[in-house]
């Protein structure tokens, strides 16, 4: 399985990567700890990847202006990388959302602050069982891949 984690932390991005290859070896595990980082491993990376791990709240580095100003403060910057990098190249992508901020994610999704687009898409990903789990937290990490 080749797997993509999105954090700006290189302390978790390497335990995650380091749990994930001890769970299965032949786990190929990319770490991005930027937008940027996600474009530039597409663009460099021959196979696609079948699960991206993602926290919400990262450095917009690699987004537009526009894209970033929707973060909320790099709060959301894990769903605008989900909603128009990944899926625009991966439409058929399993995603795993870890970050403290899910239940802030779950409010905004609720609120008439976020677009009809964004709702759509949010519950669209939940009824397929695409998005597999929304994960509060480093240690519900490590549980949920073992």
């Amino acid at each position: 399985m080749k797997i993509l984690v999105l954090d700006d932390s290189e302390q978790v991005l390497d335990d995650i990567a380091e749990y994930m290859r001890s769970v299965n070896p032949e786990h190929i595990v990319v770490t991005c700890n930027n937008c940027a980082s996600i474009t530039y491993q597409y663009d460099s990376c021959e196979a696609p990847f079948d699960l991206f791990v993602l926290d919400l709240n990262v450095r917009t580095l690699g987004l537009t202006k526009d894209q970033a100003q929707r973060t909320k403060n790099g709060l959301f910057t894990g769903w605008i990388a989900l909603r128009e990098i990944i899926l625009h190249r991966t439409p058929e992508a399993s995603i795993v959302i870890f970050s403290g901020w899910c239940k802030a994610l779950e409010t905004y999704i609720l609120s008439k602050e976020s677009t009809d687009e964004e709702k759509k898409l949010y519950y669209e990903l939940l009824r397929a069982d695409r998005l597999i789990y929304k994960i509060n937290g480093y240690e519900a990490l490590k549980k949920f891949i073992q």
